[in-house]
């Protein structure tokens, strides 16, 4: 969260490979192509005899109507001059596309995908919005337009993965691109996934090092069992390694409601505090928690209602990471029951919508409430003594992390 850089390359990693693999796949070769001449719609008209009145037996030529029947070319034939030399016309049946694994009907119900696919994408993500608005010094109405349209591209894009699963019968990122491209440069896809993943779950780590770090600090532990790295150590050994060994997303649906439930609690309180004056600046009515300065005061110097320009860079790379969760898409479109483009498509845009109504009130709340000086995660922003900040805390810790 404190490299707008790896959150840059880390988007456009995923969205480069979504629209290559989405572009290069044909949707005509997905078409059922008849197996043999019988399963041609055959022409029932009889063949019009030519006004030739040197013809007195249809038999004379090569072209009947018994061949106009039979024969599923003998319309491009029936074309050809009489007396003409004899010619043989060569068709290529366009190739069928065969799946290297054959389509299997999930048993994840839509309400179940869409929490899923919603806890997947809101992670501690949302936390990092109010500083990238800060960093950039991007205007509050800039700020929510870059919002929705980001959450309308990450929706549309995460759509054309389940579009191109459904035309190609994949039901994973590799076989979608050796559909698209070859079996042999399969690996690049595989690549570029582990390394996008790699990178997320990098910064993801680090965000929940200073969530669980900073509460753990609250007890009488050790400092070296509440030190940043060794929190880090032991989530990704006891807990972030075994969830990653689980094959079936579905497993995950009671997990995921507690999630999001737990995310909406961080929207809430977020939301509270940025009403109820505990950290207000105003010098008749100092918020209580500002008033033994143990927290860097809110400043709104640079707030703004239209300002956009490069440093608005920040918050864009902050809400690309944030909505993205494409690496899963072959997976949520296997797993959701009687998937199709519509419902799958109905599902990712439920979704989207939520997560977008989420971010954008973590955002203006975490800067009306911070400002300038709201930190990369918001939550450390809050003071140590605030006990629903500590719950929420914990809240997106378990979020991040189920």
């Amino acid at each position: 969260h404190r490299s707008p850089r790896l959150r840059i390359v880390s988007l456009l990693t995923v969205y480069l490979t979504t629209l290559i693999i989405c572009h290069h796949t044909n949707p005509v070769t997905a078409i059922k192509m008849p197996s043999s001449s019988t399963d041609m719609i055959e022409p029932t008209t009889p063949l019009r005899q030519r006004s030739n009145p040197s013809v007195t037996d249809p038999s004379h030529h090569s072209l009947n109507t018994n061949t106009y029947t039979s024969n599923p070319c003998s319309k491009l034939l029936c074309s050809i001059p009489y007396g003409g030399a004899s010619t043989t016309v060569k068709t290529k049946s366009p190739q069928k596309i065969t799946p290297s694994s054959p389509p299997k009907g999930g048993d994840a119900s839509f309400a179940t995908s869409v929490f899923n696919l919603a806890n997947n994408v809101a992670g501690a993500g949302l936390l990092t919005l109010a500083a990238g608005k800060a960093s950039g010094a991007t205007g509050w109405v800039p700020s929510m337009v870059i919002c929705v349209g980001l959450a309308f591209m990450s929706g549309r894009t995460f759509t054309l993965i389940g579009k191109a699963c459904e035309l190609t019968g994949e039901r994973t990122f590799k076989g979608l691109w050796a559909q698209a491209f070859s079996p042999s440069t399969a690996y690049i896809v595989d690549s570029i996934v582990f390394c996008q993943c790699f990178l997320s779950s990098t910064i993801y780590i680090g965000l929940l090092g200073d969530i669980f770090s900073s509460l753990l600090r609250t007890t009488s532990l050790p400092l070296q069992y509440t030190s940043r790295t060794s929190v880090i150590l032991a989530v990704a050994a006891t807990i972030l390694f075994p969830l990653n060994l689980i094959r079936n997303l579905s497993a995950l649906a009671f997990t995921s409601i507690l999630g999001l439930c737990a995310v909406l609690y961080t929207v809430s309180f977020m939301i509270y505090r940025s009403l109820d004056g505990s950290y207000s600046t105003v010098s008749s009515t100092v918020g209580r928690f500002l008033v033994d300065q143990t927290i860097t005061r809110p400043s709104f110097t640079h707030s703004t209602m239209f300002n956009l320009d490069l440093r608005s860079l920040v918050l864009i790379s902050n809400l690309g990471l944030a909505f993205i969760a494409h690496y899963n898409a072959p997976t949520y479109y296997r797993e959701m029951k009687d998937a199709s483009h519509k419902t799958f498509s109905k599902m990712v845009y439920t979704a989207y919508g939520v997560l977008a109504f989420i971010y954008l009130a973590t955002m203006t709340a975490g800067y009306a409430t911070f400002g300038d000086a709201a930190r990369g995660n918001v939550l450390l922003s809050y003071h140590p003594k605030d006990a629903l900040a500590g719950l929420a805390r914990v809240a997106t810790g378990l979020s991040v992390v189920f």
